[in-house]
């Protein structure tokens, strides 16, 4: 190909380089979106959901109340098991 070129040529290269631009754009634009949804996601997620550190803390404080009641429950069986060994003796009064 030698010579001049056409204004043919140019027109359609100038149309192909529109449409390549156009497609960039575009393929720009839906990465923008998902950008945008991925980021409001992680958000989410942040504001919604614990924490591994957080779960532990939780855990933690469950096992502890958890143990508190099993020591009250405990102390409670030796308090009548004692009440029971030793039972109050009653003295009749005379009148």
């Amino acid at each position: 190909m030698t010579g001049a070129v056409s204004w043919e040529a140019l027109a359609g290269l100038f149309s192909f380089l529109v449409a390549l631009g156009g497609i960039w754009w575009r393929w720009q634009a839906v990465i923008r979106s998902i950008e945008t949804d991925l980021s409001q996601y992680k958000l989410h997620v942040a504001e919604t959901y614990v924490t591994k550190q957080g779960q532990r803390e939780q855990t933690q404080a469950m096992l502890e109340a958890i143990h508190s009641v099993r020591t009250d429950i405990k102390s409670l069986n030796d308090r009548i098991d004692r009440l029971f060994e030793n039972p109050p003796k009653r003295t009749r009064s005379t009148s």
